[in-house]
């Protein structure tokens, strides 16, 4: 999976600053590697490099046209959108399927292409549309033009909403902070508790623990706090990686907790490795009771259309149902959002991808 943040300038400003601090903006959707594009006249650069942007060095290219790119597992997946430089020109392409976001911009006379629109805000620019799936932009000194557009069935990742994009971004219309409010929301609809204190998990559970909790009127607190330095454990590949990394990411103020009845509302349960140290954690800091709701269906499946969560052994729910992973766990209640309701809360546009979510035969389960 690519992320990814173009530029354009009519004006022949340099932009590849402009771009860099995009990708800055994206940094969440992956830490493998990134890839820097940048054009002027007949001049052009290219500079790869693995980890986070912030270890890219300040360019001393001057760039009218500028594209970067921000990789999650580095293989190639036939529906990712497609940006690339081509003579003066920058083309774009949205996947037919629309499974991954790609939007529009501008910053005074610069277009700006990004995965995310968050991204174009960050950078001071005006969102303009969504590209639609199927279709294709070419962008050059004449300015934009739509070159084709073929338009298919429609499958927008509900992972995007639940995890990888931010909640200031917009997906097809609707605010990612608007359908994780309205998943806490479903949450306390399919499953009332009574409990002293409803916490969030950083970052994604943290909108939807809040909505719970006024949806509830029970009190929320701030009580894991997340080591700002330490990103995303979802998109670490090795496992004694990401269990080391879980350790350092989450620490609990365990006063907040102690003899208390506790609500733990997440975005999802891949693994089960970030949930069960959580558990464990509460209950040697004294919690009475921690009840555990995701904001996700269950995941059944490894392979999302361009996100790969491993081997189907690795899930969690391989060959558990709700009680054995209640069990497993060592919490009082488990539930998962419906599909139904997932869908509603992220707009009910009726074209979802929902692979990951779909139980298969019992020996896929």
């Amino acid at each position: 999976m690519k992320s990814i943040f173009a530029c354009y300038s009519l004006n022949q400003d340099d932009v590849s600053d402009l771009m860099i601090l995009g990708l800055h903006a994206l940094q969440h959707r992956g830490e493998d590697g990134f890839k820097l594009d940048m054009k002027n006249n007949d001049e052009q650069l290219s500079v790869h490099g693995q980890g986070l942007v912030s270890t890219i060095k300040q360019p001393t290219f001057v760039a009218d046209m500028a594209l970067g790119v921000i990789d999650y597992q580095q293989h190639d997946d036939t529906f990712e959108n497609q940006v690339f430089i081509e003579k003066d020109n920058l083309v774009v392409k949205r996947h037919g399927s629309g499974l991954r976001p790609l939007c529009l911009g501008k910053l005074n006379h610069t277009w700006i292409i990004s995965t995310e629109s968050c991204a174009i805000q960050s950078v001071g620019g005006r969102f303009i549309k969504d590209v639609l799936p199927g279709e294709t932009l070419l962008i050059n000194s004449n300015g934009i033009q739509q070159l084709s557009y073929q338009s298919q069935q429609q499958t927008l990742s509900l992972f995007e909403y639940i995890y990888l994009a931010r909640p200031d971004s917009k997906l097809d219309g609707t605010l990612v902070y608007d359908s994780r409010v309205a998943m806490g929301k479903a949450l306390y609809q399919e499953c009332k508790i009574e409990a002293d204190v409803v916490i969030g998990v950083p970052d994604s559970g943290v909108i939807a623990g809040l909505s719970y909790a006024q949806s509830a009127q029970i009190p929320y607190e701030k009580a894991l706090i997340k080591n700002k330095y330490i990103h995303r454990t979802f998109i670490t590949q090795k496992e004694k990686t990401r269990k080391l990394k879980v350790d350092m990411k989450l620490r609990l103020i365990d006063s907040l907790v102690v003899n208390k009845r506790i609500i733990l509302v997440d975005d999802s349960i891949v693994r089960g490795i970030t949930m069960k140290h959580l558990v464990k954690m509460f209950r040697e800091a004294g919690a009475k009771e921690v009840h555990v709701l995701v904001t996700a269906p269950i995941i059944y499946t490894s392979t999302e259309q361009g996100i790969d969560v491993g081997d189907s052994k690795n899930l969690y729910s391989y060959q558990k149902d709700i009680e054995a992973m209640k069990k497993d766990l060592d919490c009082e209640t488990l539930h998962f959002l419906s599909l139904e309701n997932l869908k509603k809360s992220c707009g009910n546009l009726n074209y979802y991808e929902d692979n990951f979510y779909k139980e298969r035969t019992r020996n896929d389960v």
